[in-house]
């Protein structure tokens, strides 16, 4: 398998070309790399400044020889230069960290090639005097028209160094023959690393199917060792359900005994709680006896002195009567003048009081009938005139207390006799002071005259009135 032209050939290498080469490109394209024996990328890397030591795949190796060696066999160096097919090769050759290096390569490449054709230029003057006919060798077709009459010339004047030149010549093509010997070394060589690396692929690949092999073998060991761990770690498990189980019953059966052993105590102690109890109860019965024979004992001493003390109480008791009798009447007599004083004053304060309160339902009667006859005469009035709910009528007295004193004992009772009636009473109320109603019923002069503070005032206070009549309805 091999690359030709481009595409990949599935095949033996094709035989050597027999046409001799004008120039050997890996010496002329310096591709051989001293430092790591074998042809690497011609790229220079920018840490080092050094050669790349990345080597190119075989096949890839082999596809850029296969067109250098073609350039070299079919045109000179200076054509060659100027072949699109170099830059190919260099494309080739080159690695991904160096692909952007081409421009470069193909400059270096180039200046090669003309250094040389610079070189060799006198050799290929002198063979061609020396064959003495026009049959001019592939590496000399380089050299343009001007250059050939030039060197016919210069073979005209030095005939007699012709033989010189042709021992020149012969031992010119034995260093080429050597060359090419050398250059068919280095491509056995290569031939038989490339071998060698195949061979090391082989080995490689039956190593890694090798490693694969055991590789299955080691999961498959390790699929078995997981599932033992997983039987042991199920044998564990009912080991360990078992012992819990084993546990529970014996605590179960600790419990059932301390359970017993309780209440065997438990009988124990009652039983000897009811002996002391019965002990006790002996105890207290002999107490109580004494305490009975004590006690009434106690009381017959009582007794006697009661009687005796109760002589004494009914004497003191009776002096006692005696002196709160007297006293008795003289406080009678004392209360009966305050009570007399007491209710006349009382009856004096009530009669002024109902006196009051009449002269106050009158005025307030007649602030109603005012502000209602006010508020019920036709519309136009004089803004002067406004009738304020207050108990005066005037402006001036509009205040937020007063205005609720005036509909809270103003209006009659058949007014205000229940929440619902309250309710639309002040309703009404609110609806007549609103702004809209008094500018039609007063003009807008009273929104901007000297009255404006007192109508907000009783507009404030008619909304804070209707808000509670409403809760309370």
């Amino acid at each position: 398998m091999y690359f030709q032209r481009g595409s990949l050939v599935n095949g033996p290498y094709p035989p050597a070309s027999s046409t001799p080469q004008t120039w050997d490109p890996v010496a002329v394209l310096e591709l051989y790399n001293p430092e790591k024996p074998g042809i690497t990328c011609p790229g220079i890397a920018k840490r080092s400044g050094k050669r790349c030591l990345k080597s190119p795949a075989r096949h890839k190796v082999d596809h850029a020889l296969g067109i250098l060696r073609g350039l070299a066999n079919n045109i000179t160096t200076t054509k060659a230069a100027e072949s699109p097919e170099l830059g190919k090769a260099a494309n080739i050759l080159l690695c991904h960290c160096h692909i952007g290096d081409l421009e470069a390569i193909l400059c270096q490449w180039r200046c090669s090639l003309h250094t040389w054709d610079t070189k060799n230029d006198k050799s290929t003057c002198s063979a061609t005097n020396a064959e003495g006919h026009n049959d001019i060798p592939p590496w000399g077709n380089y050299a343009q028209k001007e250059t050939f009459t030039l060197i016919n010339q210069i073979c005209s004047e030095n005939n007699q160094r012709q033989k010189e030149m042709i021992d020149l010549l012969s031992t010119e093509r034995l260093r080429m023959e050597e060359e090419r010997k050398r250059t068919e070394e280095r491509i056995r060589m290569d031939e038989q690393r490339r071998r060698e690396e195949l061979l090391r692929i082989e080995e490689e690949r039956k190593n890694f199917a090798e490693w694969l092999r055991m590789e299955d073998e080691r999961r498959r060991k390790e699929e078995e060792e997981l599932r033992r761990r997983e039987e042991e770690n199920r044998r564990f498990a009912e080991w360990l359900r078992m012992e819990d189980q084993r546990i529970r019953y014996a605590e179960f059966e600790r419990a059932e005994q301390e359970r017993r052993w309780k209440e065997e105590q438990r009988r124990e102690e009652e039983e000897l709680m009811r002996k002391k109890e019965e002990q006790r109860r002996k105890e207290e019965e002999e107490r109580r006896r004494k305490e009975e024979e004590d006690r009434k004992r106690r009381e017959d001493e009582e007794r006697i002195q009661k009687e005796k003390e109760e002589a004494r109480r009914k004497e003191d008791e009776e002096r006692r009567r005696e002196e709160e009798r007297k006293q008795k009447e003289e406080n009678e007599a004392r209360e009966r003048a305050f009570r007399e004083r007491v209710r006349l004053a009382r009856e004096k304060a009530e009669r002024e009081a109902k006196e009051k309160a009449e002269r106050e339902a009158r005025e307030w009667r007649s602030s109603w009938n005012r502000y209602a006859r006010a508020w019920n005469s036709g519309f136009g009035m004089d803004p002067e005139g406004i009738a304020w709910p207050v108990k005066s009528g005037r402006r001036s007295d509009v205040n937020e207390a007063n205005v609720k004193l005036f509909f809270a004992k103003a209006p009659p009772d058949k007014l205000v006799n229940t929440g619902e009636n309250r309710f639309q009473f002040i309703n009404t109320q609110n609806k007549r002071w609103h702004t809209d109603k008094v500018m039609q019923r007063f003009g807008s002069e009273v929104i901007h005259g000297p009255g404006r503070d007192a109508l907000n005032t009783v507009a404030m206070v008619m909304i804070e009135l209707r808000q509670e009549a409403q809760r309370n309805r």
